[in-house]
């Protein structure tokens, strides 16, 4: 929640989706609600109790496992769909311990199945809102330079 009101959703180097919540009846428009049922659809152990916050370019989602009654307990779960074995790993982590976990190489190897990420010590976050204002301007946000394919209008 504490990352959520800080930094909105948003992508991470353009390999790591922080997705949008959304409400339940929204699920087909992806975000929160539609990879939480992607995940309880991939989910196996039983009862499905987990909540999605995340997705790779490598189609991997990232996951609070959501049994306990205090959110602060979480652990999180990852789905990753370019490793066979074990498919689901769980981290009894944090959102934010599990992405620097991430980031500095703190796990025995890289928990998803792209490694972009993996050991990248200063990764950056681009919010929503501002993509969407630098695509309007014509600017690729993940380059900084004029991109000709960011302010099509499909309007006509």
């Amino acid at each position: 929640m504490a990352f959520m009101s800080h930094y909105g959703a948003g992508g991470i180097d353009d390999s790591f989706s922080v997705l949008v919540p959304n409400a339940p009846d929204l699920v087909g428009q992806g975000g929160v609600a539609g990879e939480t049922r992607n995940a309880n659809g991939l989910w196996t152990a039983g009862t499905a109790h987990v909540l999605a916050w995340g997705v790779t370019v490598a189609a991997d989602v990232i996951c609070w496992k959501t049994e306990h009654e205090d959110p602060d307990r979480w652990p999180i779960l990852v789905w990753r769909r370019q490793k066979s074995s074990p498919r689901w790993v769980e981290y009894d982590l944090t959102m934010s311990g599990f992405l620097c976990g991430l980031f500095f190489q703190e796990f025995d190897d890289c928990p998803l199945s792209d490694s972009t990420l993996w050991g990248s010590r200063s990764p950056r976050f681009i919010n929503n809102r501002q993509e969407q204002r630098l695509y309007d301007a014509g600017i690729g946000p993940w380059t900084g330079r004029p991109d000709p394919y960011a302010d099509l209008s499909f309007d006509d």
